[in-house]
């Protein structure tokens, strides 16, 4: 009887081994590999239950490294500045009020976002509760596209020219081609935030904002890149010259994310990220 206990216990392990999804090693960690998700947190300062999602960003971006690119993206009312000295930064941007438009974060309530802008369920906006989880069933599949993103900045003219190279590296289908998004994101901006976990005043004055868009270097929704998916090793290079970083953004905390997107179902196929300046 004792035998037959044991063989249960065996069985029932093995199966729960096989309920954890890749990428993993053998040790337990998160398998190194080229493939990147990116996740668009759509938020705002004056939003109290924003920093739950803030702090699942850092949690999974404990987990995955540099396999996560993260953008903050702030948007709506919960957006707005209030007086100069008091919630006085305004991060909304031009693309982030585009995007707020067309995919309706604000209207859905604040905070949500979108993994690799992809629909789950028929829904391009997801709880902060459900990325971790996407973002680990991304990561499983098969890389098909490499990016590889060189910057460079001059202090003086504070001019960027960004080469971006693209290859396949599997076969996929694009039925409307593939499209090319270039943002700007300035990290570490300290500045006023509302949270609902902090203890005595939801009001904090030194917050931390992470990954803060920007703007684009090429348009909300990009350009069109030419290559061809259904053909290994097609390659192609894209670039931007004498964009000018405004002077009010801290450039050794700026970074540009480029991304490549299918332009019919909008899911993005690869992300990469580069410092503006080294």
């Amino acid at each position: 009887m004792k035998k037959f206990y044991l063989l249960i216990i065996i069985v029932f392990a093995l199966w729960s081994c096989d309920k954890i999804k890749p990428p993993y090693t053998e040790e337990g960690g998160v398998a190194e590999t080229g493939k990147k998700v990116l996740i668009e947190d759509f938020t705002g300062h004056l939003c109290n239950n924003c920093p739950r999602a803030h702090r699942e960003l850092e949690h999974l971006k404990s987990i995955y490294g540099d396999q996560l690119i993260s953008i903050g993206i702030h948007v709506g009312n919960f957006a707005q500045p209030l007086t100069e000295n008091y919630f006085g930064e305004d991060f909304r941007t031009e693309t982030g009020n585009e995007l707020n438009d067309f995919f309706g974060a604000d209207d859905a309530g604040l905070p949500n976002g979108m993994v690799n802008m992809r629909k789950v369920n028929g829904n391009y906006l997801l709880s902060y509760t459900e990325w971790g989880s996407v973002v680990a069933t991304i990561l499983a599949e098969p890389q098909k596209l490499d990016l590889t993103t060189t910057a460079e900045f001059d202090t003086a003219t504070r001019k960027l020219d960004v080469t971006v190279t693209a290859k396949v590296l599997k076969y996929f289908k694009a039925d409307e081609g593939l499209k090319i998004c270039v943002y700007l994101t300035e990290d570490s901006i300290v500045g006023w935030q509302k949270d609902a976990e902090n203890e005595g005043n939801e009001d904090v004055p030194n917050y931390v904002h992470r990954h803060v868009l920007r703007g684009s270097l090429n348009g909300t929704w990009g350009e069109t890149i030419n290559i061809d998916p259904s053909v290994y090793g097609s390659e192609a290079e894209y670039k931007i010259t004498g964009f000018t970083v405004d002077t009010s953004y801290n450039y050794k905390q700026c970074y540009v994310v480029p991304f490549v997107y299918d332009a019919k179902t909008l899911e993005i196929i690869q992300a990469d990220e580069a410092k503006v300046f080294n």
